[in-house]
């Protein structure tokens, strides 16, 4: 949404307001639990060294 989209929208009333922002803040909690659930690996969860993918070795 560019700010000619986001002035409309504030121009349009509170109740539409409201509802864009909540649109969002749902939006936004669903892409963080995703985020956290793509940083969990072997050594932060309880999930198997299987699940983990290959990101390259450790150096020794």
């Amino acid at each position: 949404m560019d700010r000619i989209e986001s002035e409309k929208l504030y121009d349009s009333g509170k109740a539409p307001t409201v509802e864009r922002l909540i649109e969002y803040y749902s939006k936004v909690i669903q892409l963080e639990e995703k985020i956290a659930s793509l940083e969990k690996n072997s050594q932060n969860s309880s999930k198997p060294p299987s699940t983990d993918g290959f990101k390259g070795g450790k150096d020794k």
